[in-house]
């Protein structure tokens, strides 16, 4: 094997190891193995290596990574919220074109709340989990994950209260539910989730509400506190609509959220989180 020294600059470095000089060439003949880590770095974290900055981080577990395994997950949380908003601007875009041709008597946006009015809509945030009951484990207390839920509702009661400060309605909603786990390792999950909410009719834009419900998943996560498999997700929370027009809303909401298997699995420690969402609603009739 002639020696060469572009095999210098293309061996891959091992984090926090120092490299004294050799005393001849024949110590570069036989490389060391790469470990797991090594293997995941891209050309990225090499670039970084040459400005003498680090290509590992270490995660809230205090396991290794490659940089740019963040730095990818940071883009793709940051790409949906950013597509949120976007879609946010079109909707109050077409909603104020709406509103210029409308009468000039002030719109009654509570007017699409009642017994048999639907709406569709769909809203996507980020978990975070709360250290309480089982999430206090050394894996589970680091999970974070993406949300995504498409849904569809419809009114079960016309407006109750009278004119006092709950006047409202009843609304049942059935959302499709999508989790991607990326802290502390990778995993997703999958179910639908019906939910009862109550609208606060102010007779304004601004339209609070309350809601709970509890739904089924499947996960598959690999976490050591919490069996993959059919799981249930209670949760409960509050939020608002903000109207754009007298049919499209902005739509944000908290939820505290709950995955567990009930014990039909051996491991059922249970994932608690906050969960924060926006997106937009629709009202169809």
């Amino acid at each position: 094997m002639r020696f060469s020294y572009r095999s210098l600059r293309t061996r891959r470095p091992i984090p926090g190891h120092s490299y004294p000089q050799p005393l001849d060439r024949d110590s570069y003949k036989h490389p060391r193995p790469l470990t797991k880590q090594q293997n995941l770095l891209g050309s990225a974290d090499y670039r970084r290596i040459d400005m003498g900055k680090p290509a590992y981080r270490r995660n809230r577990v205090g396991k290794l990574e490659a940089t740019s395994d963040r730095c990818r997950r940071s883009l793709f949380i940051a790409a949906l919220i950013g597509s949120l908003f976007v879609l946010s601007g079109l909707v109050s875009k077409n909603g104020h074109a709406y509103a210029a041709d409308a009468t000039e008597q002030p719109a009654r946006y509570e007017s699409v709340f009642g017994y048999g009015r639907q709406s569709i809509g769909i809203s996507a945030g980020h978990g975070l989990a709360l250290p309480i009951g089982g999430t206090q484990t050394p894996e589970l207390e680091d999970i974070q994950f993406v949300y995504v839920t498409p849904r569809w509702g419809v009114g079960i009661s016309d407006p109750l209260g009278g004119s006092s400060w709950y006047r409202g309605n009843f609304e049942l909603l059935l959302e499709g539910t999508f989790l991607y786990n990326f802290e502390p390792k990778p995993g997703i999950a999958g179910g639908l989730t019906p939910m009862i909410r109550y609208n606060f009719l102010t007779g304004s834009r601004f339209i609070p509400f309350l809601q709970a419900g509890a739904g089924v998943l499947a996960l598959d996560a690999d976490l050591t506190g919490q069996s993959d498999g059919v799981s249930f997700a209670p949760q409960g929370g509050l939020g608002f609509h903000y109207f754009v027009s007298q049919r499209a809303a902005l739509t944000g909401e908290w939820r505290l959220h709950h995955i567990s298997n009930a014990g039909i699995h051996n491991r059922n420690a249970g994932i608690n989180s906050s969960l924060f969402l926006i997106g937009v609603t629709f009202f169809l009739n």
